[in-house]
């Protein structure tokens, strides 16, 4: 991918768009980062997305509770946009 001149690699651990397998390193306690996570159902799996955090005890939360399944990858929040309001 090119980002104007720029090449920029989206594999780098870390970019906004590239996914940090859990196997390979974990968040930093308490910081919010979007996962995605599976849940065993049957023969089927089925994938979610959420934005959860570590907490103290190293497991996976969120606002509303801890996700019923596993969480495989992660990665970073974009910034926040502070573009103008409209009204």
């Amino acid at each position: 991918m090119t980002d104007g001149n720029k090449k920029v690699d989206r594999s780098a651990v870390g970019y906004y768009g590239g996914w940090i397998p859990c196997s390979e390193r974990m968040p930093e306690t308490g910081i919010p980062v979007l996962c995605q996570w599976h849940k065993r159902n049957g023969l089927d799996t089925e994938v979610y997305f959420s934005i959860l955090h570590v907490d103290d005890d190293g497991k996976w939360v969120a606002d509303y509770g801890m996700p019923n399944g596993e969480v495989v990858a992660w990665m970073p929040l974009p910034e926040p946009y502070e573009g103008g309001m409209t009204e």
